[in-house]
């Protein structure tokens, strides 16, 4: 491999380690509901800081896993397909990086009454990161080409 290759492999590994790594900075993530904003699947609104506590010990301090430290989305589709409810917020579970669903039961109406539904969860570590209709990877997609260019570079 010669000098210029390893100088792009290494600015682009530098690249994305300043871009793609967090050092202690507060999560931003978007956070919507259908319920209260017809717009929130379509145009959702700026990410907000995210680094809050769900739940305190009596000394005021957070109660270790009890932070928010992710992003999600979650979708409520009732037994036809139809989406119910289409949500954004923050989390401090990670639940999986792809759509993972399980079904229910909830109420609906009025007249109340019972429906199946799926609920589909992802999540996501980036800031911003549940902005999209569709959460990926994107840190994996930087490795991957980061390590493809340098993987081909070696051959030439």
């Amino acid at each position: 491999m010669n000098y210029n290759w390893r100088c792009s492999c290494v600015s682009l590994w530098l690249f994305h380690l300043f871009v793609c790594t967090r050092t202690g900075a507060a999560l931003m993530c978007v956070s919507c509901d259908s319920t209260t904003d017809p717009l929130c699947e379509a145009r959702p609104p700026p990410p907000i800081n995210c680094s809050t506590c769900i739940a305190r010990d009596i000394q005021g301090n957070c109660i270790p896993g009890m932070e928010n430290k992710f992003c999600m989305i979650v979708r409520e589709i009732d037994e036809n397909g139809t989406q119910l409810t289409f949500s954004r917020s923050c989390s401090p579970f990670y639940l999986s990086s792809f759509e993972y669903c399980q079904k229910g039961v909830t109420e609906i109406g009025p007249p109340r009454r019972k429906i199946e539904i799926q609920v589909c969860y992802q999540s996501c570590a980036e800031d911003g990161c549940n902005r999209a209709r569709s959460l990926g990877n994107t840190w994996l997609w930087y490795f991957s080409v980061i390590v493809t260019l340098c993987f081909f570079s070696t051959r030439s």
